[in-house]
């Protein structure tokens, strides 16, 4: 039958089997403890934990462990029910205080796991030893729920140095959704791991992992799960993930951070999707790490909010003590940024804050990469446009299209001190707002590569199997090392600054543009080579200039067709050395 808690039960080490449930029920008439000195193991069919007007506390202290287990569920469908609906001096909890020691609570053939801060907190605590938690069943849906639609308190779930949280196992159904409070500051809905050194957090369902922001008008901190394990690692595996920002308040952000570890998530064919807040102010979605590792078997969607500066952001860790970002980022579809349709909600693959930090980006898609500008934001892999460059390289691999779809609004790819290298199935393409700034840029494509955004590069290289390439760029100094075309493939380049060739630059048709000098100097030979037409115009001077020393270090500018040069000067002058000529 049921064992039903209303009063004080206190004791050593305690073994309480029920084969109903065990419900723990406060009430104004006093507090519900369930509590053991030496150990604890629970057996029950289900397990409730009730406050209201009171404390309700399920707790082991001073030594031993917590065990927890049950083999079905209530007539609500829950194996566990933690809630606090309020009062004063209600709280609901399920505790092991003993420092370094082990709580397990197994939900077994139950459809839900609740933790509700109704009208209050509620929350399943570890001090900082092995806590593992989970619901599992091969007929029972296996969902695990923090926090619900107007929730008060807190709702969470805070662990030790090593923390597990699985809901579903295997081929079994199981889903997480935590979803932030209603109202306050402070504690919110979250699963969080104790800053232990080397502690490590584990979180696996096969469904999809939800966290939705909340909607307290006075500001909280964010809804999510939180890894404080220090050097140690955050591990979530997911069938898909779906963050979404508050629907209106204000910093009610859904996030899935490592604060001070790596972190490794591993998402199936679902996806990964974080939306910005459709309402009120700062309300982000976010996945942070100071080493990130992101593999999806689908696509991802990161899109900016419709409430101001709600943003859409995977990347280092933000707030006031921002960090580098370093990331590689795997996902079998398409990787897809947009932006929000108001004021600072830009959809983000990179770093945030104001204190100028490393950017590292690698993305490998099996479909497109794309970049589309909002109505009033824009998207952003890299470095933070608003501070100063801190270095680190960007690459990015599509099976299909890369796409900065600027229009308005910015997209951009960001690493002014460091290198961008683009490599494309298909074409790379921008907007008239689309942009790239980078130390050097390196593109390849199958079909064409057209660059005509304000770009701000200092080399450029590209080659392209059978479409045209193009690149508008402003530079003090732009140096093409090479680009190899089809005889077919056009080639435009327009620089604002001055131009230097250094490499082999062999296309099809030619032109070439530069409002300063445009010089032809080698690195090996410099052959600046068309099978068309060709057409270079210069600013300034015009200069050919074999190598002064060595061997084959000729420079030449060499067309197949119509040749045109304007420019204020030409010098044409060999160099030292044998085969080191220069000519036109």
């Amino acid at each position: 039958g049921e064992i039903l808690v209303a009063g004080s039960v206190t004791s050593g080490p305690q073994t309480i089997t029920a084969g109903g449930g065990l419900i723990v029920q406060s009430s104004a008439a006093g507090s519900a403890l369930l509590s053991s000195t030496g150990g604890q193991t629970i057996n029950a069919g289900f397990v409730e934990v009730t406050a209201q007007d009171a404390l309700a506390l399920i707790i082991n202290s001073v030594s031993g462990n917590q065990l927890i287990t049950t083999s079905g569920m209530n007539a609500s469908g829950d194996g566990l029910s933690l809630r606090n609906l309020g009062g004063v001096g209600a709280f609901a909890s399920v505790q092991q205080g003993v420092p370094g020691g082990t709580q397990v609570i197994s939900i077994n053939n139950a459809d839900r796991m609740t933790i509700d801060g109704v009208g209050g907190d509620a929350l399943i605590f570890d001090s900082s030893g092995i806590q593992t938690i989970s619901i599992t069943g091969a007929l029972s849906a296996n969902a695990l729920k923090l926090g619900g639609p107007g929730s008060l308190g807190a709702s969470q779930i805070v662990g030790g140095g090593i923390q597990s949280v699985t809901a579903g196992s295997g081929e079994e159904q199981g889903s997480i959704t935590i979803r932030g409070k209603a109202t306050g500051s402070g504690g919110n809905s979250i699963i969080v791991s104790n800053p232990v050194p080397g502690g490590t957090q584990t979180i696996n369902t096969p469904g999809t992992l939800t966290v939705i922001g909340g909607t307290s008008p006075t500001g909280s901190e964010g809804a999510g799960i939180f890894a404080n394990g220090i050097g140690g690692q955050q591990m979530i595996n997911a069938g898909a993930i779906a963050l979404q920002g508050g629907a209106s308040g204000n910093g009610n952000n859904a996030t899935i951070g490592a604060n001070n570890g790596t972190q490794e998530i591993t998402v199936g064919a679902g996806g990964i999707g974080l939306m910005g807040g459709t309402g009120g102010s700062n309300n982000n979605a976010i996945v942070f790490g100071a080493t990130q590792t992101v593999n999806t078997t689908g696509g991802v969607a990161l899109v900016g909010g419709s409430g101001v500066g709600s943003n859409a952001r995977l990347g280092g860790r933000g707030g006031p003590t921002p960090g580098a970002t370093d990331l590689v980022l795997s996902a079998g579809g398409d990787v897809v940024l947009t932006g929000g349709s108001a004021t600072d909600t830009t959809a983000i693959l990179g770093n945030a804050g104001t204190v100028p930090q490393p950017t590292q980006v690698t993305i490998n898609a099996g479909g497109d990469v794309i970049l589309n500008a909002g109505p009033a934001s824009g998207a952003r892999i890299g470095a933070n446009p608003s501070v100063s460059a801190a270095g680190g390289d960007i690459s990015i691999s599509a099976a299909g299209d890369i796409q900065l779809n600027g229009t308005t609004q910015v997209t951009r790819i960001r690493s002014p001190l460091g290198n961008v290298k683009l490599q494309a199935g298909t074409t790379i393409s921008e907007g008239p707002n689309g942009r790239i700034e980078a130390s050097a840029l390196t593109t390849t494509s199958i079909g064409g590569t057209s660059l005509t955004g304000p770009n701000q590069v200092a080399v450029f290289d590209a080659s392209s199997v059978a479409g045209d390439v193009a690149l508008n760029n402003t530079s003090p100094l732009l140096t093409v090392t090479g680009i190899n075309q089809s005889p077919l493939a056009e080639l435009t380049i327009n620089q604002a600054g001055n131009l230097t060739l250094t490499g082999t630059i062999s296309s099809g048709p030619q032109t070439i543009s530069a409002t300063g000098n445009i010089s032809v100097v080698p690195s090996s030979p410099a052959i600046v080579s068309s099978s068309g037409d060709q057409t270079i115009t210069a600013g300034g001077a015009l200069t050919v200039q074999g190598a002064a020393t060595g061997t084959g270090g000729f420079a030449q500018i060499v067309a197949n067709g119509d040749q045109t040069i304007s420019t204020v000067s030409i010098a044409v002058t060999g160099g030292g050395g044998d085969s080191n000529f220069a000519e036109i």
